[in-house]
């Protein structure tokens, strides 16, 4: 198979786009670890070296779709979330539990971010990374901040670690535990996922947010 190089700007983000969804058409069928960039160049349909020109390692690549995933999870959640305190902390972990279930890809690589994708990031790149995960961790902070108001500074960025945290402690136990990787595209199996991530999830997160939920509102009898 003979490879063209991308040398037009045009090209070169097409190439680039190409590569990032070869990547997460491979981890929809293997984990992060087993997710080669062999397999990844052939479904871009490029060389194996060409995929190094534009990412410096594998991880570099996963490290890519994860920030593209988990932004447009930000987005999504964002514009699903009711005003302050309506929905109560039953409300808000139920649908953010249920917006991760419907990401397995986002789970994938939220659950490898620190035990694999960050380990081998290049040290001239490791503080731009930091940086791009430090801010979606501050965006959640803010989506938080904005459901329960008297949940500020410290609180609310702790609860966003903390969600990431539980995730990627539950999340290889329940792939596990219900099929191989493969069946992430499985509708029935997302379904399930999904509610056995709430199950997980909304126990332990519920306590994070329940003292910073408001009292429901007390009208006077007439």
């Amino acid at each position: 198979m003979e490879f063209q190089r991308a040398r037009r700007p045009e090209q070169i983000e097409a190439r680039r786009t190409a590569i990032l969804e070869a990547a997460s058409a491979t981890l929809a069928v293997h984990p992060v670890a087993q997710a080669s960039l062999r397999e990844i160049a052939e479904r871009a349909g490029v060389a194996k070296s060409a995929v190094l020109r534009y990412f410096p390692t594998r991880e570099m690549v996963f490290l890519e779709v994860l920030f593209a995933e988990w932004s447009d999870w930000l987005d999504e959640l964002e514009g699903r979330l009711p005003g302050p305190g309506l929905s109560g902390d039953s409300g808000f972990t139920a649908l953010l539990t249920r917006s991760l279930g419907a990401r397995p890809l986002l789970c994938e690589l939220l659950a490898n971010l620190d035990a694999v994708l960050r380990r081998n990031v290049p040290e001239p790149l490791a503080a731009e990374v930091d940086a791009r995960v430090a801010e979606r961790g501050a965006r959640l902070a803010g989506l938080v901040r904005r459901s329960f108001p008297a949940m500020h500074g410290a609180p609310a960025t702790g609860f966003a670690a903390m969600t990431v945290v539980l995730l990627a402690g539950l999340w290889p136990a329940m792939r596990a535990a219900d099929a191989g990787p493969s069946a992430l595209q499985d509708g029935l199996f997302l379904e399930g996922l999904t509610g056995q991530l709430r199950g997980a999830l909304s126990p332990a997160v519920a306590p994070l947010v329940q003292p910073w939920t408001p009292p429901p509102l007390q009208f006077p009898r007439s």
